[in-house]
């Protein structure tokens, strides 16, 4: 018996040593594989990845010193490969993957150009094909998929009971911290939306053009927004020209600009929901867009007042926080502390018997551990209101605001005007309580904010986000350069061009500029209303140096009237290649120039790429200057980095 023992014990430490040997070879055949892989990537030959489910394939393509684009440049070429192309027998075996939510067509060839970062993800398991030299590759995990893959369920199933309410979708905030993947999400729930039938409309406020993905890259500077559909290759931007990189430079025109792109889009839903709410014979002349609401990306240096004011402006009830946690709870604390003291301000303003709260927030607070999501106990949806109706208004409400708002085409509506005729058309855009919405006629703009729910949410850090240098970020701004002006139009084969050259006359327009002021001095204010500063968007004619201006971006205005500049949208962009003075006849003198008073108006010839829809015939009435004189002077003077100087070295 002791020899069959120790004969089994030796048998049983032979097969351990067996299966270690076996371990290592496994080990050392990864270690090959990878380094074969990393090998054939740097020498720019064919490989295949063999990509499991619910992983992803990261890819980080050459980098391109050059600040010039081509029109047809490619680095690398991806190709889902199929089980019939495999020579497999599993014909019926579904091979998906995707980037950024955006679905990848299965034996497709996809081209890829320098300086790009992407991954490809798959939930069913894929095999990648992969030609051209890149300078990183490699398989991971990507853990926090799942999170935004809640959301945007959450988000689709808001949407479908708006849909089925008549009520406008929800409407999202996005911020976080820099480098943490704002952009990413948004372009993945923008997707996710889409294959859910939705279109749901995208604004960019962040003006630091740091987004190296196409379709939502808008430009230095600029502020847009658009419905987004990757199906189409045309573009209808609603575009506002604020012309600094730090929003902090002037943050009272970054809100009046906010004020403006709210007032057309809530319209713009509202109009929607009106047709299609008032069409009973369900005609497609429209599509339904005021239930897929909108997603609102802020820049990483907004602060809890900047993202506070956003939220009254857009009338947001969904904050999403991005690897911030310090925001994350401050903004919880400020808008669920804010909710209960309305609450019991509405029980002692009811008197007679105590009002029930339907929502106990305490409850919510330790409901989930994980402070993802705060469900309501009753189930209902915290983002509409039950019996929403159709305003033929929308109140913009702001503490720092400005003296108007552009509603549609030149349209201006005022501030005070639209809450006085808001009263009368019971506008309950964002509230959650019927008993709410028909007695906060006299609210102040605090209790009017609680009238609807806000949520907050925070996730986790978007993984493989790559940080953004110096270098990046010129990357990005020359890729807007060079697909707004550079990059050619091609239909049916026919290649048109985008943009061309066109020299004007200094004195055939107006070049003007928008200045943020106060209404009033706070000498002129009583003592108990200095707190309250009324900050005021004047526009002024441009009286700097006509030089200076260029190699700069200014913005095309077709407003018919002056003062109102600066609530029309940009029609478009133009940059400043040149500017050369008139010269005038040599033999008059200086003291024949002052009599004849030559010198007060010389004239001069700028020479700008602009779009071709802008021509000689019909040269703009106005060009877009924004921002204070004395940071024109010193834009282009001292080529300082928070103006829009110098953009394009190319």
């Amino acid at each position: 018996m002791s020899e069959m023992s120790e004969m089994s014990e030796m048998h049983e430490m032979h097969e351990m040593h067996e299966m270690h040997e076996m371990h290592e070879m496994h080990e050392m055949h990864e270690i090959y594989c990878a380094y074969t892989q990393r090998t054939m990537a740097s020498t720019g030959n064919t490989r295949i990845y063999h990509l499991r489910a619910y992983r992803e394939l990261r890819i980080v393509t050459l980098e391109k010193t050059s600040s010039k684009f081509e029109e047809k440049e490619e680095c690398i070429k991806i190709r889902i490969l199929s089980n019939h192309a495999l020579n497999k027998n599993e014909k019926n075996t579904p091979c998906t993957a995707e980037i950024f939510g955006k679905e990848l067509i299965v034996d497709k060839d996809y081209h890829f150009g320098f300086n790009e970062k992407f991954s490809i993800y798959t939930f069913t398991g894929c095999v990648i094909q992969i030609k051209g030299k890149t300078l990183q590759e490699y398989e991971s995990k990507n853990s926090t998929l799942k999170d935004y893959l809640s959301l945007s369920y959450i988000l689709d199933a808001y949407r479908k009971l708006a849909k089925k309410k008549k009520t406008v979708g929800p409407r999202i905030l996005i911020t976080g911290n820099n480098n943490s993947g704002k952009s990413s999400v948004s372009m993945l729930l923008l997707n996710y939306a889409l294959k859910s039938g939705f279109k749901p409309i995208y604004i960019e406020t962040d003006t630091k053009c740091s987004c190296d993905k196409k379709e939502l890259n808008k430009g230095p500077g600029i502020m847009s927004c658009f419905v987004y559909d990757n199906f189409s290759t045309i573009k209808f931007n609603l575009d506002y020209f604020f012309g600094y990189l730090d929003i902090n430079e002037d943050i009272n025109l970054y809100y009046h600009l906010n004020e403006c792109i709210s007032a057309c889009i809530h319209l713009m839903l509202l109009n929607n929901m009106n047709h299609h709410t008032s069409n009973f014979k369900n005609n497609t002349d429209q599509e339904i867009i005021y239930s897929s609401g909108f997603i609102l990306n802020v820049p990483s240096e907004a602060d809890n007042k900047v993202i506070h004011s956003l939220i009254e402006i857009y009338n947001i009830n969904i904050v999403v926080v991005i690897d911030n946690s310090f925001l994350h709870y401050s903004l919880k604390e400020k808008y669920y502390n804010l909710e209960k003291e309305t609450d019991s301000i509405e029980k002692v303003k009811w008197g007679g018997g105590m009002r029930t709260d339907k929502t106990d927030m305490n409850g919510i607070h330790h409901e989930t551990s994980d402070g993802y999501f705060y469900k309501h106990e009753n189930g209902n949806n915290p983002l509409s209101c039950a019996g929403e109706r159709i305003a033929t208004s929308v109140p913009i409400k702001r503490s720092n605001s400005s003296t108007g708002n552009v509603a549609g085409n030149g349209v201006v509506c005022g501030v005070g005007n639209c809450e006085s005729n808001n009263t009368k058309a019971d506008d309950r855009m964002g509230c959650d309580n019927a008993d709410t919405c028909d007695n906060r006629t006299h609210e102040g703009p605090k209790e009017r904010s609680n009238g609807r729910r806000i949520e907050i949410v925070g996730m986790p850090k978007y993984e493989g986000v790559i940080p953004s240098d110096s270098n990046r970020l010129r990357y990005c701004r020359n890729l807007w350069f060079y697909n707004y002006f550079s990059k050619d139009i091609s239909i049916n084969n026919t290649t048109y061009k985008k943009s061309h050259i066109l020299t004007i006359k200094y004195s055939s327009t107006k070049f003007v500029k928008l200045d943020t002021k106060l209404a009033v001095p706070l000498s002129a204010l009583p003592a108990d209303c200095r707190n309250i500063k009324r900050e005021t968007v004047s526009v002024s004619l441009y009286n700097g140096n006509i030089k200076y201006l260029s190699n700069c971006i200014l913005g095309v205005s077709y407003s018919k009237d002056f003062h109102y500049v600066h609530l029309m949208n940009i029609a478009a962009f133009v940059h400043v290649q040149n500017v050369k003075e008139i010269e005038t006849e040599g033999n008059i003198t200086n003291e024949e120039k002052k009599d004849k008073n030559l010198d007060a108006q010389n004239d001069y010839l700028i020479e700008m790429l602009c779009p071709i829809s802008i021509t000689a015939r019909n040269i703009p009435p106005y060009f877009v200057i924004p921002g204070t004189s004395n940071v024109v002077y010193g834009w282009s003077a001292t080529l300082s980095n928070q103006r829009i100087g110098q953009m394009a070295e190319g």
